[in-house]
């Protein structure tokens, strides 16, 4: 970047960036999901109860199997408490600016002319009662298919996940982060550690 001609300050800014990126955000996201299983323990349970038929009903896994258990496919429950818990941790609080191109935008009744820097925080986003129903709770059963039956799905739920951003400038490291919360997740549920444990606040 220096080399570039970016400003030393400008360089700093940068790189506190990055390591805020790839490390403080990812844990705040799993104290979020494990703060939730804690207020949630029925999550916890099922979470337990899918990996062990997944793994054949053993705690002692072999490599091989333990390789079965963390496929993203088969865990639709560890995936769906994942996702909640990301659309509810507020690691990224920035408004995600873009440019409106040359042809303008439309949104609503509003007319936005082109060139003007525009955002949405993900925050927003994430608690929208019309595409989250009951936004500001813990509901995994929202990306399951029961979620349906209980008036949880909305159409527009899975393209208004904004927490690695969207589009070209989405985050490079998102495969790693969703990686790094699968695994720990499913340590800390086939441990059992949070058993009988209590949030310290609200």
């Amino acid at each position: 970047l220096l080399a570039a001609g970016i400003y030393p300050a400008e360089v700093s800014i940068q790189c506190q960036a990055i390591v805020f990126a790839g490390a403080d955000s990812t844990a705040v996201k799993l104290a979020t999901i494990l703060f939730h299983l804690v207020r949630n323990p029925q999550w916890g349970q099922r979470v337990r109860e899918e990996l062990l038929s997944v793994s054949g009903g053993s705690d002692n896994n072999t490599d091989t199997n333990a390789a079965v258990v963390v496929d993203q496919q088969a865990l639709p429950v560890l995936r769906a408490v994942i996702k909640e818990g990301l659309r509810l941790g507020m690691a990224n609080p920035t408004r995600m600016t873009r440019v409106v191109p040359e042809q303008g935008l439309r949104v609503g009744q509003v007319w936005v002319p082109p060139g003007t820097i525009v955002g949405v925080a993900p925050y927003v986003v994430h608690h929208d009662p019309t595409v989250f129903v009951d936004p500001f709770s813990f509901r995994p059963e929202r990306w399951l298919p029961e979620g349906e039956e209980k008036g949880l799905k909305t159409p527009l739920m899975d393209r208004s996940l904004l927490m690695f951003g969207v589009g070209a400038r989405a985050c490079i490291g998102k495969n790693l982060a969703m990686q790094q919360l699968l695994e720990s997740v499913k340590a800390v549920v086939e441990s059992q550690v949070l058993e009988g444990a209590r949030t310290v606040q609200e």
